[in-house]
């Protein structure tokens, strides 16, 4: 555990013991068979020994701890959350995550930073960047509003990344029977650059639309919810011939098993399959490095309850 992950831990559980009215717990072990997003290419030239000397796998097992504190004062909840996720072979990919969020009545609010988060090299440079996310929901009945900010800002290489993107979603949700329960989320997705780019720096303005189909089946003892996924993101740039009328489709599906042993006490069994399809009209050889697939399998328990 990193020394910053040990240190914001022993405030976490100091202010537990004073201050929070119930807790919640996850430990998680995490399969990912491509933690990079390789494409088939980059994967086969890395199964080739053609590899850069960051990458020790093109797979990782993580282990991911979250730890959160609930608050409450009548109407009002706030909560403090930790996430710290350690990656085996590839510790340079670990990472941690802040959350702090506020809930009144049907109204949530809340903030997300995620610092330094490595997402692999390029051109044999590590790229990094630090996010910025707010976040505000509103819900009514069988329907909810959310709208969300985020800033991700990189490193002195990768500077012209720095980007903006703004998000909407619908959701709609409604219980069918007494076991089932459906939900819909429609996500609409703005993003621009932050600063003036200069002549030949890419550009990866886009927009995006995304839809997310779940479906819950609650059981006394098994749970079971499977989701599916896809979005399709345009490019929005008219200059840089990389980015230029590219298409992204990404299409994702995913189920969850919880099994409930007790009221607090849970284990969840998880699956997800991912994959990107990526079309640049002027740029086609660059499809074979930017579309890839990868499946996730998690195993986590979840424990919560009463201080």
């Amino acid at each position: 555990m990193k020394k910053e992950s040990f240190k914001f831990l022993i405030i976490f559980l100091l202010i537990n013991s004073l201050f929070a009215n119930t807790f919640e717990f996850q430990q998680a072990f995490i399969y990912d068979d491509n933690i990079f997003k390789f494409s088939k290419k980059d994967l086969d030239l890395f199964s080739k020994g053609k590899k850069d000397k960051d990458y020790k796998t093109t797979d990782d097992l993580i282990t991911s701890l979250v730890l959160k504190l609930n608050f409450y004062l009548q109407n009002f909840l706030l909560s403090l959350q930790t996430e710290n996720n350690s990656f085996l072979q590839n510790p340079k990919k670990s990472y941690l995550k802040y959350q702090i969020s506020t809930k009144f009545s049907k109204l949530n609010f809340g903030y997300i930073f995620l610092p330094n988060y490595y997402l692999r090299n390029f051109y044999q440079k590590s790229c990094f960047y630090t996010q910025h996310s707010i976040f505000l929901k509103i819900n009514s009945s069988n329907f909810g509003v959310k709208i969300k900010d985020e800033i991700k800002l990189y490193n002195e290489d990768f500077k012209y990344y720095n980007s903006n993107s703004f998000s909407t979603t619908l959701e709609y949700q409604k219980d069918i029977k007494i076991r089932y329960q459906i939900i819909d989320n429609l996500t609409l997705t703005k993003n621009w650059a932050i600063n003036k780019l200069k002549e030949q720096e890419p550009d990866i303005s886009y927009f995006q639309m995304g839809n997310e189909l779940k479906l819950k089946r609650r059981g006394e003892l098994i749970d079971l919810i499977l989701t599916l996924e896809i979005e399709r993101r345009n490019y929005l740039t008219e200059i840089d011939l990389t980015h230029k009328d590219r298409i992204d489709h990404l299409y994702c599906i995913s189920f969850q098993i919880p099994i409930k042993f007790k009221r607090t006490l849970s284990i969840i069994l998880g699956y997800r399959f991912e994959k990107r399809v990526c079309q640049i009209p002027y740029q086609e050889e660059f499809e074979d490095i930017k579309s890839y697939q990868k499946n996730v399998f998690s195993l986590k328990l979840v424990k919560g309850g009463i201080l």
